[in-house]
């Protein structure tokens, strides 16, 4: 992945997916579809070894509505 620098959004690494959820439901619902595009796949050392890594921010924001 492309590692990038803008004006607007600072450092930012190109393609990524940004989800803004409200809710601990959707934020679940958004990191259990992020897990379910991970491959894992054999090896010699590890039956079940990791092909992909996954990378969650959270920004948390409080407000008084």
């Amino acid at each position: 992945m492309k590692i990038s620098e803008s004006p607007n959004k600072g450092i930012f690494i190109k393609d990524v997916t940004y989800i803004e959820t409200k809710g601990t439901d959707r934020l679940l619902a958004a990191m259990e579809k992020g897990n379910g595009n991970r491959h894992t796949g054999a090896t010699a050392m590890n039956a079940e070894s990791s092909r992909s890594h996954s990378i969650f921010t959270l920004y948390v924001e409080t407000s008084e509505e």
